[in-house]
Order: C-alpha cells, then structure tokens, then sequence
C-alpha cells in the first residue's frame, strides 16, 4: 500500500512524516523510542533531533518522544511559511 505524507523529518538513524490525517508514522532506529509515535495524536508540525522527535499539535501544544524532553507549559505558533 502506498503511503501519503504532508512532511518529513529524519534524525540521525529514524525518520517521521506525517500523513494528511496529521497522524505521525516512523520508522527506523527506536533505541530511544524515536520511532514510536504516541498513538492517536494528530500534529501540524514535526521535527526530530538525533534520537528524538518533537511535534505540534495543532492548537500549539508541544510533545517529544524518543530521548528529548519537551519544555513544560510552553505553547507555540502554529503558522505556515509563504514565499
């Protein structure tokens, strides 16, 4: 079956891309547990680190998984690039 993402991010031996649905899929090295997504999450953005990952979600909240740890409370923009 083919698969459809909307972005990609690759750490030094994983990689994840989320799909239309904002849901997260990973694959590769998981010694961390960078290559285990929380399930049932959906997120507007991604980005992994070495053996991590940490995702938007879409009102702004921030969750990591693998070996970083996100700033507690903290919310971001959720904003789109133009050019």
């Amino acid at each position: 079956q083919d698969e459809r993402f909307t972005a990609i991010s690759a750490g030094a031996a994983h990689a994840c891309a989320l799909r239309p649905d904002g849901s997260a899929a990973c694959w590769g090295d998981d010694s961390a547990g960078q290559a285990s997504p929380p399930e049932g999450e959906r997120f507007a953005a991604l980005a992994s680190g070495a053996f991590d990952v940490c995702a938007l979600r879409p009102d702004g909240s921030l969750v990591c998984w693998g070996g970083g740890h996100p700033p507690a409370g903290e919310r971001f923009a959720v904003g789109r690039l133009s050019g």
